[in-house]
């Protein structure tokens, strides 16, 4: 069936509100379920479709034709994905108040964790969120952590660095600020 015929069959089927479609193999996202609902797009340049499962968002170009290799990706962030890092309960307790309120923490407090930083400084490009790194780093609760302050030539600190070998199987460095904020993530090597 081509797109067009398909197109106007769920216009049918749902009173010609919402797109909803299934692109096959073209065009899948991460929870398989592949339940794209066409939001936003000029019509002559992009579409912007989203999968009403998982929520994850294709900027897909259009001309004539759709080119879903070339489809933009905006993996989305869930309880799902915090939980494959298995965190802490804490921690996970901590990522959940992180996803469902506006994003931010200030590191006021120390005992859960004293760095600053929002949800976009500490997400990954496959949409997992580092909070569980961050907190296994600060309370030692990784692998193996190493943590050193950066001087300057006048043996003034500079920053902090934590190197940790976390559960995913993977080396990180943490990069935070001399007034406790987080610089950046990095994975830097795979565990032998």
């Amino acid at each position: 069936m081509s797109y067009d015929r398909r197109q106007d069959l769920e216009k049918e089927n749902t009173g010609g509100s919402a797109i909803m479609v299934s692109f096959g193999s073209a065009l899948e996202c991460r929870c398989k379920s592949n339940n794209w609902e066409l939001e936003d797009g000029d019509g002559v340049e992009y579409e912007l479709w989203v999968c009403q499962d998982c929520k994850e968002e294709a900027r897909v170009p259009i001309e004539i034709t759709r080119y879903f290799e070339e489809a933009e990706r905006k993996p989305t962030t869930t309880l799902g994905d915090l939980k494959f890092l298995n965190g802490s309960n804490e921690a996970l307790m901590f990522g959940k108040l992180l996803l469902e309120g506006d994003g931010h923490y200030d590191g006021s407090d120390e005992d859960l964790l004293p760095w600053s930083f929002s949800l976009e400084d500490v997400t990954r490009d496959d949409g997992i969120i580092m909070v569980m790194l961050l907190h296994a780093a600060w309370h030692g609760t990784a692998e193996n952590v190493i943590s050193y302050a950066e001087l300057d030539a006048n043996d003034d600190k500079t920053g902090y660095t934590y190197i940790v070998e976390y559960k995913d199987g993977f080396i990180y460095q943490i990069e935070i600020t001399t007034n406790m904020s987080v610089w950046s993530i990095e994975k830097i090597g795979r565990c032998a």
